[in-house]
């Protein structure tokens, strides 16, 4: 599997799968938005074959990286991507990587696995949806 940086060309992939996470009050499938976060270099794709089989978003955020989406297609590959997501963090001397997640993803085991050991719970915190706020600190060597 490579994991490389998103292109234009790449809209509908991503596209096919972040709409996984749509809600009703926001599309992140939204070519529009996708288009404007691909020029600001901030999504990334798993690819094996050509095949797209995960997304990761990553915004720069007050010295920290907010993945924005995390979106994968086949087991494994979301780790993968929080792995690239903490590599990136250490090439650029950036201590924290943080994300909101819906409570409805149920994702939060996930990222406790992953070493996010900041976890907030908020009721209606995102257009009335209950999330979760995780952190993790990055040791930069």
């Amino acid at each position: 599997m490579k994991i490389r940086l998103a292109t234009i060309k790449d809209i509908i992939k991503i596209k096919s799968i972040v709409k996984k996470i749509d809600t009703r009050n926001f599309h992140f499938s939204n070519e529009d938005i996708i288009k404007k976060h691909i020029e600001k270099k901030h999504y990334y794709l798993a690819l094996e074959n050509n095949k797209c089989l995960g997304v990761i978003g990553l915004v720069p955020a007050a010295g920290s990286y907010e993945i924005y989406s995390l979106v994968s297609n086949r087991p494994g590959v979301g780790k993968e991507l929080v792995r690239f997501a903490e590599k990136k963090c250490r090439r650029e001397k950036i201590n924290k990587l943080w994300c909101w997640s819906l409570k409805r993803y149920k994702a939060k085991d996930f990222y406790l696995k992953m070493g996010f050991n900041e976890c907030y719970f908020l009721k209606k915190q995102w257009f009335g949806h209950d999330c979760w706020f995780l952190g993790k600190a990055i040791k930069i060597k």
